[in-house]
C-alpha cells in the first residue's frame, strides 16, 4: 500500500502568518515564479479584505528535502534555513500582504498602499493629506497611536477628526484580527505535492501551467528554472513584436517534439521530458513560423494573430525544415487566410481543433493536396455584430497590411498598434486599425481612415467605405484562390 500523503486544513491570523515569515518558518521556494502583481491587483486584495470578500487559502508544503528560499520582498535567493513550510500557492497574496503591511523604510513603492479615510477605500497617491495614511501605519498599532496624536494639529473639524480616527482604527482591528486559511500538504516529495497543488483550487482560477510544471519538474539541483527558457523565447520573439506569447502556448510547442500533442495532452505530463534540449528547438520553429505569418501573411505583431491555434499548427509545419517550397508556402496561406475568415478556430471542441490539424498533417505528409477542403465563403458585409478581439477585425487588418505591401512598404517597416473606435455603432466599420510605419500612421488614399469615420457622419460616407472595404476583401480572398459566393439573392 502507498504512503497516504497528508493534508491538514489550517486557520492563522495573519499576524501570526508574518512573523512565520520573519523567523524563516514560512519561504518561497526558489522554483517559485516572481512577485508580479500590478497595483489594481494590490488594491482589489485590500478592499476584499475590507469587505470581507474570501481572498483564497494558502497551500503550504512540508518537505524533508532541502531547496533554495527567494526573499519574499525582492525575489533575491538567500541563504536561510529549512523552513518548516514551503509557499505553493498563495505567493502573490502573501507577498502582497507582508509587503504592503511592512513597516520597511525602503521597501518598494507597489507596496506603499493607502487607505483614503474619507472614502474609505485603498489607493496609490504621491500627495500628503490628513486623510491619506498608509496602509503600513495604521496596522501597527504603536505607529498608529502616533499618527493618531499628530492629527488634531492639522485637522481642526472635529466631526472629520473623529470620522478619521474611527476609520483607522476600524481598519487595524480587521487586519489585526484577519484569519487566513492554509491547506498543509505533508509525508510527500515535491513530484506529490504538485499533483495535489494542481488539484486545488483555492483562489477561483487555474492554477498557471508554468508555475505547475516548474513545481514538478523542479529537482532542487540548481539547474536553470524553466520559466528562465520561457522568458528567453518572449525575449527573442520582441524582435517580432511576438513578446506576449503565453508561457502556456510556448509549453504547448513543446509536445511537437514528443510523441503526443498539446491538445491531448496536460502541460504537467512534459515534467518527464528533456525540456532543456526541447527549448531551443522550439524557439527556432516559433521565430520561423512568426518569420512566415510576417512576410507571407502581414502578421506583423502578435496582437493581430486571429487565434493562437493557428500559430501551434504552423510551428509543427516549421519544427523540422528551414525552408518549405514556395507552393507549399502560398498553400499555408491560403488555409491561414481561410481558416481564418472562416473563424474555423472559433470552435474549441477537441474534436474539431483535432480534425484541423490531422488534415493539415495529412496534407504536409502528401497524402492530400491541400491543406482543407475548401469551399465557398460568403461575401464580406460587415453586418455582424463586432468585437476588436475577434478574427474579423483582424482579418480586415490584414488585407490592409497586404495592401500596404503592395504598395512597397516592408512589412519590417510596419507596426500594428491596436484598433480605434471612431463610432458608436457596432459596425466593424468603427474600428480603423492602426498601422504605423517608422512610427507614423498610414492612411490609404483609396481607404481614408478620417471624415467618412467619424460620428456624425452621413449614410452615404459610410456606405462608400463600406463598399470599398467589401471590394478590398473579396479581392484579396480571390487572390488566394478562395471562392466567393454570387451575390444572386444577396
Amino acid at each position: 500500500m502507498t504512503n497516504r500523503i497528508s493534508i491538514k486544513a489550517d486557520r492563522e491570523y495573519l499576524r501570526e502568518i508574518f512573523m512565520k515569515i520573519e523567523r524563516g518558518e514560512y519561504a518561497v521556494p526558489v522554483f517559485q515564479r516572481d512577485f508580479v502583481w500590478k497595483p489594481n491587483q494590490i488594491i482589489n486584495l485590500f478592499d476584499s479584505i475590507l469587505r470581507g470578500y474570501p481572498i483564497g487559502s494558502l497551500v503550504l508544503w512540508n518537505s524533508n528535502e532541502v531547496h533554495q528560499s527567494k526573499h519574499i520582498l525582492t525575489d533575491e535567493i538567500i541563504d536561510a534555513p529549512t523552513p518548516d513550510y514551503y509557499i505553493l500557492d498563495g505567493r502573490q497574496r502573501l507577498t502582497t500582504l507582508y509587503g504592503v503591511i511592512s513597516s520597511q523604510v525602503d521597501k518598494r513603492s507597489i507596496f506603499k498602499l493607502c487607505f483614503n479615510l474619507e472614502k474609505q477605500s485603498f489607493e496609490y497617491s504621491q500627495k500628503e493629506a490628513p486623510f491619506l495614511v498608509e496602509v503600513s501605519v495604521v496596522y501597527d498599532t504603536f505607529s498608529l497611536l502616533d499618527w493618531m496624536s499628530s492629527l488634531p494639529s492639522v485637522v481642526k473639524n472635529e466631526e472629520k477628526l473623529h470620522s478619521y480616527i474611527v476609520n483607522a482604527k476600524n481598519l487595524n482591528s480587521l487586519l489585526q484580527e484577519y484569519i487566513v486559511s492554509e491547506i498543509m500538504i505533508s509525508q510527500c516529495g515535491l513530484g506529490e505535492a504538485g499533483v495535489v497543488f494542481s488539484r486545488i483550487n483555492s483562489t477561483g482560477t487555474r492554477i498557471e501551467s508554468l508555475d505547475m510544471l516548474q513545481a514538478v519538474k523542479y529537482k532542487g539541483d540548481n539547474s536553470a528554472l524553466i520559466s528562465s527558457y520561457v522568458q528567453r523565447i518572449q525575449n527573442r520573439l520582441e524582435e517580432y513584436d511576438f513578446q506576449g506569447l503565453s508561457p502556456k502556448d510556448i509549453l504547448n510547442c513543446c509536445f511537437w517534439y514528443t510523441d503526443r500533442k498539446y491538445y491531448d495532452s496536460k502541460i504537467e505530463s512534459l515534467d518527464k521530458e528533456n525540456l532543456e534540449e526541447i527549448f531551443p528547438k522550439v524557439e527556432n520553429a516559433l521565430v520561423r513560423a512568426i518569420v512566415f505569418l510576417r512576410n507571407e501573411c502581414g502578421v506583423v505583431s502578435l496582437k493581430l494573430l486571429p487565434y493562437t491555434k493557428q500559430l501551434l499548427a504552423l510551428v509543427w509545419v516549421f519544427k523540422d525544415e528551414d525552408e518549405v517550397d514556395p507552393n507549399r508556402r502560398q498553400e499555408l496561406k491560403k488555409w491561414f487566410f481561410y481558416t481564418t475568415y472562416t473563424q474555423m478556430f472559433m470552435n474549441g471542441a477537441l474534436q474539431h481543433i483535432r480534425n484541423i490539424h490531422n488534415r493539415l498533417e495529412d496534407y504536409i505528409h502528401g497524402k492530400k493536396v491541400s491543406a482543407w477542403d475548401y469551399e465557398e465563403v460568403p461575401i464580406p458585409n460587415f453586418g455582424f455584430r463586432f468585437s476588436a478581439k475577434s478574427a474579423q477585425a483582424r482579418f480586415m487588418a490584414l488585407v490592409i497590411v497586404a495592401k500596404l505591401n503592395a504598395t512597397g512598404i516592408n512589412m519590417s517597416e510596419m507596426r500594428f498598434a491596436g484598433f480605434d473606435h471612431l463610432n458608436s455603432s457596432v459596425s466593424p466599420l468603427s474600428y480603423v486599425p492602426r498601422i504605423m510605419v517608422q512610427g507614423e500612421r498610414i492612411v490609404l488614399n483609396d481607404i481614408s481612415f478620417s471624415d467618412a469615420l467619424k460620428p456624425g457622419c452621413d449614410g452615404f460616407e459610410m456606405e462608400s467605405y463600406r463598399r470599398r472595404m467589401i471590394d478590398l476583401e473579396t479581392y484579396f480572398l480571390e487572390s488566394l484562390g478562395i471562392i466567393i459566393e454570387s451575390e444572386t439573392g444577396a
